[in-house]
């Protein structure tokens, strides 16, 4: 939910958006601690694999992590402190590649670390939720430290919008029902799991994704101003359950990439708001990818998919090909109460014209549903989550699974695999490419799933851990 602005609290907020001296002067808020933990091993997990727990929350999840080029591992983590808490507790903490945890970001209340972006002096941009207050709500605070973690800038962040960009567009099963004119309005989101934000280096500058007015992009100074902005995707009724898997990435020429799951009625929206064309692939939802130049001008934009309804994972690209990974549930009508099963989906497609190359259903073990997809510097694409599991179409987890990481060539052909079992449910979120070759993975282990007798409190917890993974 957005409120509407009035002229004084415009001017309020114009004010609080200008870059600010940075407080606590020369004070570092990434600061040292001392942990004794380190690598271990897992007697139910693969040798070459090795973990430890982070955080001791009642349950938790893991929404960032990158490995520098020291070796280092940078984490974003939500921890839920107890069984109702539904808005959970941010952290930011760096570990060695020993596995101990060396830095943590300062706690300031009402401020939740969110996004982070490092570059390559070293510095940090970091994007903040702090909330309203005397409200549940949140606006987003951008702010730039220093390589020790001295705060060099901060700001609040607002967008006007320009013209244009207030419209909204009311979605029916046939298309666009209505459009309407939306209010000036100040932006700020009522719970953080509805801000969708991504974010990556350009240089010692940034570019994110934002749900502002619809989704925009936008290029960031390495002192926090905004040096361009761009209107991806109009404001509709159904961003919330149809938008929620953005992704943010880079081609060879400096492009940025920016895809998320559209929905048929989507594009008709997108359509009419933009006056562009849009070849529709196939099914009620494809993969929509565009490409915009570093001086924020739109080049291309285009749509990958088939039959299948695809929920973007990931995407990376490798000599001038787009890799997509995805997911979709796939009609198997082989048991009872049991006609679909979560699979992965890997697409392969050129950059310049958007041929399709490549769609493969790939069927690993019962249900697979991966939580991210990189692509490597050799062009093997790698698949993170959790396989081997039973859930039925009431949405029930009948079964438990084990924490996935696949690896794959291009074509989805050859098939590797690292599997961490039980004894209850294992998630493999996160997964990044440390500098020696292995591979950092973070998520939990040891869970519930929908069928867990909650009459037995500590059957209710996990755990979340960080990993590192050497392949055989």
């Amino acid at each position: 939910m957005k409120v509407t602005r009035g002229f004084l609290g415009s001017l309020l907020l114009l004010l609080a958006c200008q870059p600010s001296a940075p407080e606590g002067g020369d004070r570092a808020v990434l600061v040292p601690v001392t942990d004794a933990a380190r690598w271990t091993s897992h007697e139910a997990w693969p040798t070459q694999t090795r973990y430890r727990q982070v955080g001791e929350s009642f349950q938790g999840t893991v929404h960032q992590l990158e490995v520098d080029e020291e070796g280092r591992s940078w984490v974003i983590r939500q921890d839920f402190m107890f069984p109702h808490d539904i808005t959970g507790r941010w952290a930011l903490d760096v570990y060695a590649p020993s596995g101990q945890r060396v830095l943590t970001l300062e706690r300031e209340e009402n401020v939740e670390p969110y996004r982070f972006v490092r570059h390559p002096s070293g510095e940090l941009t970091l994007f903040e939720l702090q909330r309203i207050p005397e409200t549940t709500s949140y606006r987003l605070r951008l702010r730039r430290l220093s390589p020790e973690g001295r705060v060099l800038a901060a700001r609040g962040f607002d967008d006007p919008g320009r013209p244009g960009e207030s419209r909204e567009y009311l979605l029916d099963e046939d298309g666009v029902a209505e459009v309407v004119e939306s209010p000036a309005q100040e932006l700020h989101w009522e719970r953080s799991r509805s801000v969708h934000l991504r974010a990556l280096a350009l240089g010692e500058e940034a570019a994110f994704i934002l749900w502002s007015h619809g989704v925009k992009l936008y290029r960031l100074t390495s002192g926090l101003d905004v040096a361009w902005d761009l209107q991806l995707m109009p404001g509709h009724d159904w961003m919330d359950s149809l938008a929620g898997q953005e992704q943010l990435t880079l081609d060879a020429e400096g492009n940025l990439l920016v895809a998320w799951s559209m929905h048929r009625n989507e594009a008709a929206a997108w359509r009419q708001h933009f006056g562009r064309e849009l070849a529709w692939r196939g099914g009620r939802v494809d993969v929509l990818v565009q490409r915009i130049g570093p001086d924020g001008r739109h080049h291309a934009a285009q749509l990958h998919g088939n039959e299948h309804d695809e929920q973007l994972v990931g995407m990376g690209v490798y000599r001038g090909e787009l890799l997509i990974g995805a997911t979709s549930r796939v009609p198997k009508y082989d048991r009872p109460n049991d006609t679909t099963e979560w699979d992965l989906i890997l697409m392969r497609a050129h950059m310049e014209d958007g041929t399709l190359l490549h769609h493969r259903v790939i069927d690993f073990a019962r249900e697979d549903l991966p939580y991210d997809f990189q692509v490597d510097v050799e062009g093997r694409a790698w698949f993170a989550g959790v396989t081997d599991f039973l859930q039925v179409d009431t949405n029930s987890w009948m079964e438990s699974g084990q924490g996935m990481l696949l690896r794959m060539d291009a074509q989805g052909e050859r098939v590797e695999s690292l599997l961490l079992k039980g004894p209850r449910q294992v998630i493999v979120e996160r997964l990044a490419f440390a500098p020696d070759g292995s591979v950092r993975f973070a998520g939990t282990y040891d869970g519930p799933i929908t069928h867990t007798d909650d009459k037995d409190p500590s059957l209710g917890f996990d755990h979340v851990m960080l990993g590192v993974g050497t392949w055989p």
